[in-house]
């Protein structure tokens, strides 16, 4: 059995045109062989989501610490900018 060293040597040694042939083939292989798995983890339930969704709820909170509003957030935004270019 070749080494897989060997067998990028041999390839490099093709000229381009069927080493591009190469390439797409195991480039379809690899996505036929990946699609059903990732399909399988992508579908769903709405349930599903929305328990993903309410169990991310607070992922940014500081202990101790008040969320900012509207007028904070502008308020922080432009003074960044203003020193970015000053």
């Amino acid at each position: 059995m070749r080494t897989q060293q060997e067998i990028i040597n041999e390839v490099m040694a093709f000229p381009i045109f069927q080493q591009f042939e190469i390439v797409e083939k195991i480039q379809h292989n690899i996505k036929r062989s990946i699609k059903p798995q990732v399909v399988e983890t992508q579908e769903l339930s709405v349930e599903e989501k929305m328990a993903i969704v309410e169990s991310l709820g607070g992922i940014a909170k500081v202990d101790g610490k008040l969320a900012p509003n509207d007028g904070k957030v502008k308020e922080d935004y432009s003074n960044y900018l203003s020193e970015k270019y000053k």
